[in-house]
């Protein structure tokens, strides 16, 4: 209104000032003028009468010492729904060189690994998280090979799950989730970083103790009976030491894998596990793993040794595996390293072959070797990792043991 007082308010004087003018020279030409007359003072009481509202307003908005100041812009508050947002991304770029006895020559590729996630808050208690990787359907990988004339490559579900904190502390889950599992020194004896279990799961945690149990899947249609169903139970349990340099972790877990006599759910080949030649699980898979840690520092490096050792109570023969690794360093902020050691022996049944780690001994159980990996901080985003595998496979399944030398080169990006 301001606006149109400005511009528009002296125009409305002036032709109201005008119309009496208008009217009395037109009042002898005319004898049936008067009712024009009449009408036309009735219209210049309607414009003073506007152009009155019109001042009152601009008088109220603003006095004559703000005439010329701009008003403060007030900044919009956010939307509740997208305050409750939590966007992640990442991704890695590797180079990857196999040596390995089954290849005629040394196996290069270049290769490209995508995830995306968003995490809705729907209320102080629950959660729920959506997200995507690149990659097909293998359960412990997202990588996708470079090549194909620059074709397309695919995008499929990681992560579809509720969050629902039960009490402080305690946690249910449900859908395709994050393994709560704790893994020794972030060795993947039993468990792939990679993995996703789909089921349901409940997790503890407080700043002693961690436990969780699941139900979850290989394979939960049966097909009205023509297809196995596969399910399998997780129990863990972890007790956290602290002193004032030194810390320590002591934990326990029972991992019930039901596939006796049963087939593979349509993933293929056993990945190292003992199958019959029908193609049926020989054996349970009822692994009972211990694992420790201690951290400590060394002239003011972080620093920590770590062992993870499992049994599979239900094999006959190749049931069992271990796992002993140094670390060194520690990465988060720009400038950090990190170096790890480790040594690893798995018997071909001690696990599930399809969810130990993918890139030991070309993936699978049965197998034993060294790895060697660092990586260096470039900024809080940005990391470059390397990694090498001198590695032996096969012999577990009375095959002759081969070997496999793999070096991995990565450029990792996180948002």
């Amino acid at each position: 209104m301001r606006l149109v007082s400005e511009r528009y308010g002296p125009l409305l004087a002036l032709f109201a000032a005008m119309l009496p003018l208008a009217a009395s020279s037109s009042t002898g030409e005319q004898s049936g003028l008067g009712q024009l007359q009449a009408d036309i003072g009735i219209l210049r009481a309607q414009l003073e009468q506007l152009q009155r509202q019109v001042d009152s307003q601009q008088q109220q908005s603003c006095t004559s010492a703000d005439k010329d100041k701009v008003a403060p812009v007030v900044a919009a508050k956010p939307s509740p729904v997208a305050a409750s947002l939590k966007f992640s991304t990442d991704m890695r770029y590797r180079h990857d060189r196999i040596s390995a006895d089954v290849f005629n020559s040394d196996r290069t590729r270049d290769r490209l690994f995508a995830r995306a996630a968003v995490q809705a808050t729907l209320n102080p208690a629950t959660r729920l998280v959506l997200g995507v990787i690149s990659g097909d359907d293998d359960p412990i990988s997202g990588n996708q090979t470079l090549g194909k004339s620059a074709s397309s490559k695919n995008l499929q579900l990681d992560l579809a799950y509720f969050d629902w904190e039960l009490k402080p502390g305690l946690r249910w889950r449900g859908g395709k989730y994050k393994s709560p599992l704790h893994r020794a020194g972030g060795h993947a004896l039993l468990w792939d970083s990679d993995l996703r279990p789909e089921g349901l799961s409940l997790v503890y945690r407080n700043n002693t103790w961690q436990g969780s149990i699941g139900y979850e899947f290989l394979e939960s249609d049966d097909k009205g009976g023509a297809q196995d169903k596969l399910a399998y139970f997780t129990t863990q349990l972890k007790r956290t030491f602290r002193f004032d340099d030194f810390s320590g972790v002591l934990g326990a877990g029972y991992y019930h894998f039901d596939t006796a006599g049963k087939s593979y759910g349509g993933l293929g080949a056993g990945f190292g596990n003992s199958l019959d030649s029908a193609g049926y699980f020989q054996f349970d898979y009822r692994e009972l793993e211990f694992f420790a840690e201690a951290d400590s520092s060394i002239m003011g490096w972080p620093a920590g040794v770590f062992m993870d050792y499992v049994k599979n109570l239900d094999a006959s023969r190749e049931d069992t595996g271990y796992a002993v690794g140094l670390l060194l360093g520690h990465v988060g902020k720009t400038g950090d390293l990190h170096i790890r050691y480790t040594y690893q022996q798995l018997e071909s049944d001690a696990v599930l072959g399809s969810f130990t780690e993918s890139d030991f001994g070309l993936g699978g159980s049965g197998n034993k070797g060294h790895v060697i990996k660092g990586s260096f901080q470039v900024n809080p985003h940005t990391m470059l990792a390397l990694s090498y595998y001198n590695t032996r496979y096969g012999a577990g399944n009375a095959e002759p043991e081969q070997e496999a030398d793999r070096l991995l080169l990565d450029l990792i990006m996180k948002y």
